[in-house]
Order: C-alpha cells, then sequence, then structure tokens
C-alpha cells in the first residue's frame, strides 16, 4: 500500500502499471500478450517454410517426369538384333535392320512411328508408322520399306521381327544406331535399342 492508501500499481515486464484487477492473470501466469504475439509469429513462418518446400519439391518432380522419360528409363520393346550390310549375298551396305518384339503387350502398328539415329543423333530418318500397309502412302526419305511379321499386321506381337532396309550406304560399319519408337498422337518416346553396325570382313 502505498502512502495515500491507494493500491499500489502492479507494473507488467515492460514497465508499464497494470490496474488492480489485472493481479490475478499476473499471478496466475497467464501468458502475456507479447508471448501470444510470438506464437502467432512462429506459426505463420513455419506455414510459410512448410508451402516453400512442398512448392519446391513440386517443381523438381515436375520438372522430372514432365515429357520424355529420362533416357535410363526408356524401355526397350522392339530391340534392334541385326544389322546386315548385304542385299543378297552383294556387299552393298544395304542397311537391313532387323528388330524383335521383347516387350508384353502388342503394339497396334497404326499408333506408332520410328526415329533412326546414326552416331548419336547426327542423322535421324522418320517412320512414320510401323503398319507396313500405310507406311507405303507415306514420306519415306532414306528408308526403301518395311516388312516381316511384324509390321505386316495390324498388330506388332511379342516374339515376332520386323524388317527395316534403309538406303544403301546410310549405315556403314561401327556405325552406333538408335531406333525410338514414338506414339504418333503424343510424341512420347515408348521404345528405345541401340546397336553397333558390324565391320565387314
Amino acid at each position: 500500500m502505498c502512502a495515500t492508501c491507494a493500491p499500489c500499481p502492479v507494473k507488467d515486464a515492460r514497465g508499464y502499471a497494470k490496474a488492480s484487477g489485472e493481479r490475478y492473470r499476473l499471478k496466475a501466469g497467464n501468458i502475456s500478450s507479447d508471448a501470444g504475439d510470438s506464437s502467432v509469429v512462429s506459426t505463420v513462418i513455419l506455414i510459410g517454410i512448410t508451402i516453400a518446400v512442398c512448392a519446391a519439391i513440386l517443381v523438381f518432380c515436375l520438372g522430372f517426369f514432365g515429357g520424355e522419360l529420362p533416357e535410363e528409363e526408356i524401355p526397350e520393346i522392339l530391340k534392334i538384333t541385326n544389322v546386315s550390310h548385304l542385299s543378297g549375298e552383294k556387299l552393298t551396305y544395304a542397311g537391313i535392320v532387323t528388330l524383335r518384339h521383347v516387350g508384353t503387350d502388342s503394339l497396334k502398328n497404326k499408333n506408332y512411328g520410328a526415329y533412326l539415329f546414326i552416331n548419336d543423333g547426327k542423322t535421324k530418318v522418320v517412320i512414320e508408322t510401323l503398319y507396313a500397309h500405310d507406311f507405303i502412302s507415306t514420306h519415306h526419305n532414306f528408308v526403301k520399306l518395311i516388312g516381316g511379321p511384324g509390321p505386316s499386321g495390324t498388330t506388332w506381337g511379342k516374339g515376332e521381327e520386323g524388317i527395316f532396309d534403309f538406303s544403301n550406304g546410310l549405315i556403314m560399319p561401327d556405325d552406333v544406331i538408335r531406333i525410338d519408337i514414338f506414339e504418333r498422337e503424343s510424341g512420347k518416346i515408348i521404345s528405345r535399342s541401340e546397336f553397333t553396325a558390324p565391320k565387314v570382313s
């Protein structure tokens, strides 16, 4: 009690006088307004950090999975099994490539096409369809024909082979060739196979 007999003012942590009615709240250890403000700020910061981390993960995933699959994850469905330089028994560097379906599901030939790359993509040939019947009417520079059991039917089934006969001299000994099979509607690469053309003895 002060000399004036009035209750002594209670001061908070900041030195401000508090009315006598505030004494119980202070003595009971209730959280001050400063502590409440700190709690709100901490929560907002934590939410902001969480959102930023989630956004970074989303951007990474979209960049990783968007468009074409990473090269190591593209399956080998149509596998190159041979490259022949011979036309009959004559050496013409014929560029006759044999592929075998080594996947599980049949391919509907009309829905797919193929790219031929030579020596790390320096040459590219486009085959607009895997269906031999439709191939005749397409533009097909550097490739004479496609045939065999696989391309001859409407579907290319497991274990069936197909022949891509490219122009003479296009594929030479020791050339590394790659054939990508693409989905015509989306452009997505669904199969990739590489092969080194044999030497000529």
